[in-house]
């Protein structure tokens, strides 16, 4: 059995011995076997509130870390685990949240009908189908994606119960709306989706403003700018400069550590600057933005281009300068640079493909061991609302 897998049907297991309310929003048919993506759970304020603890518990009797943990809105957090040895792509990412909010769109789906005729599915609770398929609605909507296999997903759980799906998506959207959207339905047709999007999407706020009191709204605000004032303190990617004058190894093993680690990340932020200048411009403000949206950042700098091995081993320069949360030295003759580890850089002799694998495994080691040191920061935090 996959390590993922395990991990998810434990964490199963673990939310079953507990009082939590919770349920698999939707991607749930494969699981545990088979993980498609992340895993979206709708759990109850009191669960989410603790999350933190029981997240570091599964990753400890796993023996995996916690890469990444993403405050992504109101009540709505996702974590990222890991084993920190890996030689190939390992992703598992559980979403929760409490109330299905969206920016701007405030307790769109409320917990309480979320969990409301939850039924058992294998060894976790999902949706009623009356549920799933307004959720569902909403999540497209909101998003404003809706694509053939969306709609095929649509269809297959209307036809589960026709009648009661009809009559929830009526009772949440009201009939002028959700008759369009039965239609939709029923006709398969993204086209009628997409031709009346806007009207959808207008129906979403009405929603949103009837399930939202003025104590909710307030909440929702003042937690969005406490959301927005911690990510920008504790930003959750991680930057890394590869420095070398052989372009084409450098880039091969750039790509191939990428394919690596990059289950640990939202996305790739990557620079090449060629002088002091550009480099600062990228380290603060490009790229600090980049490490904010949750994304890794590649500093591709050579040597031949600008002499960066003064810059990063010159103790002055390193203590004025903006550093790179990892420097990766590729060079034939390393010199001082790879004995500085104050400033976390590391040195490796790249002379042939042949090398790759020990420093791939090497380097993936280092930079999950600080990102996890990083994200520990975020963890039992009283201002984050899971800790």
């Amino acid at each position: 059995m996959k390590l993922d897998t395990i991990i998810l049907n434990n964490f199963f297991e673990m939310l079953n011995s507990t009082d939590a309310e919770y349920c698999v929003m939707n991607n749930y048919d494969n699981l545990p076997d088979i993980i498609p993506s992340d895993v979206d759970i709708a759990v109850d304020l009191h669960t989410f509130q603790k999350l933190d603890s029981l997240i570091k518990r599964l990753a400890d009797d796993h023996n995996v870390s916690i890469t990444q943990k993403i405050w992504h809105g109101y009540n709505k957090c996702a974590f990222i685990l890991s084993p920190i040895e890996i030689q190939s792509y390992f992703y598992l990412q559980l979403d929760f949240f409490v109330d299905f909010c969206g920016s701007g769109f405030p307790n769109l789906f409320p917990n309480n009908l979320m969990q409301h005729a939850k039924k058992r599915y294998k060894n976790f609770y999902v949706p009623a189908v009356e549920v799933e398929v307004p959720f569902l609605l909403q999540r497209r909507i909101f998003k404003g994606d809706i694509n053939d296999r969306h709609v095929q997903i649509l269809v297959k759980l209307f036809h589960k119960n026709r009648e009661a799906v009809s009559r929830s998506i009526k009772g949440i959207f009201g009939d002028g709306v959700g008759n369009s959207l039965i239609t939709f339905i029923e006709t398969e047709s993204v086209e009628t989706f997409n031709d009346n999007y806007f009207i959808y999407q207008k129906k979403l706020k009405e929603i949103s403003s009837f399930n939202t009191s003025i104590l909710y709204r307030v909440k929702y605000m003042l937690w969005q700018f406490i959301r927005a004032m911690y990510r920008l303190y504790y930003p959750t990617g991680i930057s890394i400069a590869f420095v070398g004058e052989n372009t084409q190894l450098k880039k091969e093993l750039i790509e191939k550590f990428d394919a690596i680690v990059s289950g640990s990340f939202y996305g790739l932020a990557s620079f090449a600057p060629s002088n002091l200048l550009e480099y600062i411009k990228y380290i603060m403000i490009e790229g600090y933005w980049s490490k904010v949206t949750k994304k890794k950042v590649f500093l591709n700098m050579n040597t031949l281009d600008s002499d960066w091995k003064q810059a990063f081993s010159n103790r002055l320069l390193t203590y004025i300068l903006p550093m790179p949360d990892v420097v990766v030295c590729l060079e034939k003759n390393i010199g001082k640079l790879s004995g500085n580890t104050t400033n976390n850089i590391v040195g490796y002799k790249l002379n042939k493909k042949d090398d790759f694998d020990k420093i791939l495994l090497d380097l993936t080691c280092i930079v999950l061991s600080k990102q996890v040191q990083q994200t520990k920061k975020h963890l039992m935090n009283r201002i984050s609302p899971t800790g």
